[in-house]
């Protein structure tokens, strides 16, 4: 969960004033805020990957889309919508 967090503050923090005026120059806080949503949905696969193995339900929100038949990149989608 912690890991989680700091991958979040990295992409919320990736946009400071130099990134917006010049989108293109990869500053550290740019290659930062790149690379953190695909370790957030590395992490997230991962998960959704142990759960299925375990073949134990649980009570929480990726039950539901799991047992929905939601595939992994749905799956993070709808978490990383509600995360912001």
């Amino acid at each position: 969960v912690a890991r989680l967090k700091d991958l979040y503050e990295e992409v919320d923090h990736g946009t400071t004033p130099a990134s917006v005026l010049f989108p293109f120059f990869p500053s550290l806080s740019m290659m930062r805020k790149a690379r953190a949503p695909k370790a957030i949905y590395d992490i997230i696969v991962a998960v959704i990957k142990v759960r299925k193995q375990s073949g134990k339900a649980k009570n929480d929100s990726l039950q539901m889309l799991l047992d929905e038949g939601e595939d992994d990149t749905m799956v993070v989608g709808v978490r990383w919508h509600f995360s912001h």
